[in-house]
């Protein structure tokens, strides 16, 4: 298993939780920070339905571009979903633990073109992309909690 470089230096046992995430969901389909970002500045590509399923209070420190918030529960993200099946369908959270169970159950749910953007916001905010506060870009990013922040560069706390 080869750690993304944002996560290379985090301390021994936090790159156990990103091994063993990718471990216990490794049916679950991926999509890296850099395909995504490429993939939304690229003009000849339809845009994907990004959705944020952290809890709303992170969501209202900052997101991904575009990104939206219907609900941090299966059943809610399911329930807007059966309406929106014709773009690909990009989840994330902190760094996709969250994300990854529910697009597994989204998809045994019989949800199409749905993947789980990996390392999520935490590793997109340390390589430098953008975040933003509604349309505003900003710095911070919830850190979750004290264990998973560490995953978190520091100027983004």
């Amino acid at each position: 298993m080869v750690i993304p470089l944002p996560f290379a230096e985090a301390k021994p046992e936090v790159k156990n939780i990103l091994i063993d995430i990718r471990q216990r969901y490794s049916d679950v389909p991926y999509i890296s920070v850099n395909q995504l970002y490429q993939w939304l500045n690229n003009e000849n590509m339809s845009p994907p339905l990004i959705i944020d399923v952290r809890e709303k209070k992170e969501y209202a420190v900052s997101h991904l571009p575009g990104a939206i918030w219907v609900g941090s529960k299966n059943k809610q993200v399911f329930k807007f979903l059966k309406n929106e099946v014709e773009q690909k369908i990009i989840l994330y959270c902190s760094i996709g633990e969250r994300s990854a169970k529910m697009v597994r159950w989204l998809e045994r749910k019989g949800v199409k073109n749905i993947y789980n953007l990996e390392g999520s916001i935490f590793q997109w905010a340390n390589e430098g992309l953008p975040i933003f506060k509604e349309q505003k870009k900003v710095k911070k990013v919830h850190p979750f909690n004290k264990h998973w922040g560490q995953l978190l560069k520091k100027k983004y706390h």
